[in-house]
């Protein structure tokens, strides 16, 4: 089962907070976000993800801590910028070790990984970038997988492209 993501919010600088509103919307527990589109030469980013529980765009958790950092993983992290870090409004950001190319948005990739520990309808993303002030980086565009039992995946695809965020 495919849905369709039709807002592409940008992300132009290390500060700004971009939404993008799921429609319809996406269920499931699991959800992979692989950066593409970055700044400079690193793709460091946070988020947060918006459910209908209890209201529709309600935040659920990974500002505010909810989300334990036991079920936020990646693939790969550089030094001092773990996945748990990759939480919007946090000091940090989470940076992959390793950049790939941009348009290989397989789950070998480098992403960002979490559980929800239970199944969620999905209505929104927020992403932001890391606002590091000597060397700010930012995600402007990327891919969300999501599974409702971690091994079969699918992929929030907009009427365009895969890519949330710049189209």
């Amino acid at each position: 089962m495919r849905h369709h993501s039709k807002v592409h919010p940008a992300v132009k600088s290390e500060c700004q907070v971009a939404t993008v509103h799921v429609v319809p919307v996406a269920v499931g527990r699991f959800f992979k976000f692989v950066p593409g589109h970055y700044d400079k030469h690193f793709q460091c980013w946070k988020i947060e993800m918006m459910g209908f529980e209890p209201a529709c765009n309600d935040a659920l958790g990974m500002e505010n801590g909810a989300i334990k950092a036991s079920k936020i993983s990646a693939t790969s992290s550089q030094t001092g910028a773990q996945p748990s870090q990759g939480r919007l409004n946090g000091g940090g950001a989470w940076c992959p070790d390793k950049i790939h190319h941009v348009h290989t948005y397989t789950a070998a990739n480098n992403s960002l990984e979490i559980d929800l520990e239970k199944e969620y309808i999905i209505d929104g993303f927020a992403s932001q970038g890391h606002m590091k002030t000597d060397d700010p980086r930012w995600v402007m565009a990327y891919v969300v997988h999501y599974s409702e039992d971690g091994a079969s995946w699918d992929i929030i695809k907009s009427s365009e492209n895969d890519w949330v965020g710049i189209p």
